[in-house]
């Protein structure tokens, strides 16, 4: 009854069932709270398969529920008597409910979410799922794998894999080997294709970034198995693709300031579902103030619909907008820290060191450009941010740099930072 009230507040309502299901998922971590969850995960699940509305959107979360839930489901066989062996047993079977609810083979809304999730494990328990989903997808070519493999790979990073495991991301790597093994000719036709070669230039970016030493072994060996399957790499004849949070093509942003909010907020939005509860929080209330002033209401006006449709109850209402628009008038900032002269010019700014690692050192940096009283309005706001997220502090930084340099009426400070 509580959430088919909420649900009738149209407007809020993608948010709503995003920000339920996600709550639930991020409480799953707590062992004493798995079986209440996973109960009210697969009742939730239900409702909304009911309703058109409902599962278009439950669809959209079919991944993150599904990495989520296998890894409960998965869990290491129950054996013997007592009470533990009894809860387990609940929790695998409570799981598997859940991922056989939302696997619908009848259900044309979530058969597009379906076909983009990995195979199930091998294991007995998934075999009618396993059924169901090769079904679904039919016949599928090694560039519609590629295709797949990049877009939960950049869906992975953008939530800071938040709902992917080490078995889950090996399972990955460990199908898309299989795939490159027993296709051969058609990687040979993809790499003569200008267009289909795009696709191996990212997965090649995505591959050497798994064989990244400061990641798991059995990732960095299966990830250069890989590798060795795409064979030898001319870093030459490699155009990297590099994945972008704004396709300004499709959505007509030709200003690179305007590109760089649209990413702003495409990432605040990622950031509305993380695990760590106070970004979220931090992350929302930046949404809201840079959805306050003109040039953030802009750009959420070019952002896709799902975004639109998840950053709606932000919005802020016309008198926010007017007090923000007159702030920018005064240059008086509206921002969630205390703007303060900065000397940009330090050289322990720009240089890192020994003990402090890059994601200490980019977030130091763009935290305190941002710390000083920024031109755009929408920079000012970021900095909180900044010191959370590595990727969000990258993606600002030049635009930072640009600000500071901007400002720079003499030449002094450019001068200056050059040397």
């Amino acid at each position: 009854v509580f959430f088919t009230k909420l649900l009738e507040d149209r407007v809020a309502q993608p948010a709503i069932i995003r920000d339920v299901i996600h709550t639930i998922l991020r409480h799953l971590e707590d062992k004493d709270l798995q079986l209440a969850c996973l109960d009210l995960l697969l009742n939730i699940c239900k409702q909304f398969l009911v309703t058109s509305d409902h599962v278009e959107e439950l669809g959209r979360h079919l991944n993150a529920i599904v990495t989520t839930v296998i890894q409960l489901a998965q869990a290491s066989r129950a054996t013997g008597r007592g009470k533990a062996t009894e809860l387990l047993r609940q929790r695998q079977a409570k799981a598997l409910a859940v991922l056989e609810a939302v696997i619908a083979e009848r259900n044309p809304f979530v058969k597009g979410p379906i076909c983009q999730l990995d195979p199930f494990p091998d294991d007995a328990p998934f075999e009618k799922l396993n059924q169901i989903y090769w079904k679904l997808r039919g016949q599928v070519t090694l560039v519609d794998e590629i295709k797949r493999f990049l877009k939960n790979k950049s869906a992975e990073q953008s939530l800071s894999g938040r709902y992917i495991t080490l078995s889950t991301r090996l399972a990955r790597l460990v199908h898309l080997r299989r795939q490159l093994q027993l296709r051969p000719d058609e990687l040979v036709s993809i790499l003569k294709s200008p267009d289909e070669r795009t696709n191996v230039d990212q997965l090649i970016w995505y591959l050497i970034q798994e064989c990244g030493p400061q990641g798991d072994e059995s990732i960095r060996l299966e990830a250069g198995q890989c590798l060795g399957q795409l064979g030898a790499v001319d870093p030459d004849a490699i155009t990297f693709s590099f994945p972008s949070e704004v396709k300004q093509g499709e959505l007509a942003v030709t200003d690179s300031h305007a590109a760089m909010k649209v990413s702003v907020l495409n990432l605040l939005n990622a950031y509305l579902v993380d695990p760590d509860v106070s970004v979220v929080q931090i992350a929302w209330d930046t949404v809201k103030k840079i959805l306050a002033t003109p040039s953030g209401a802009s750009a959420y006006n070019v952002l896709d619909q799902a975004a639109m449709d998840y950053l709606a109850p932000a919005t802020a209402s016309k008198s926010k907008s007017l007090e923000a628009t007159s702030e920018s008038q005064t240059g008086t900032p509206s921002s969630p820290v205390s703007l303060r002269p900065v000397d940009v010019t330090a050289a322990e700014l720009w240089t890192i060191s020994p003990g402090v690692s890059y994601a200490q050192w980019v977030a130091n940096l763009t935290s305190t450009l941002a710390s000083r009283p920024a031109r755009d309005e929408v920079l000012r706001l970021c900095g909180p941010v900044c010191r959370l997220k590595t990727r969000f502090a990258e993606v600002l930084f030049p635009h930072l740099l640009y600000d500071v340099l901007w400002s720079d009426t003499t030449g002094d400070l450019c001068s200056r930072l050059a040397a």
